[in-house]
């Protein structure tokens, strides 16, 4: 059973640690860094990402 924070509709971002990790070693290779860098990931409910692991698992997860 997971446990789903609230009422599951709050948005959360996730990145791809490979992604991250893509990101990380391209800028590394920059000459020069801006000031600020951004890296954006997915976002969707906390509801959304149990359903997304229920269809990757095909088991259900969370709540009734």
């Amino acid at each position: 059973m997971a446990a789903i924070p609230g009422s599951g509709n709050t948005s959360v971002t996730f990145t791809h640690t490979f992604d991250l990790a893509k990101y990380v070693d391209r800028a590394l290779d920059l000459e020069k860094w801006n000031p600020g860098s951004y890296i954006v990931g997915d976002k969707v409910t906390w509801n959304e990402f149990a359903e997304i692991a229920e269809a990757a698992k095909g088991v259900k997860c969370h709540g009734p």
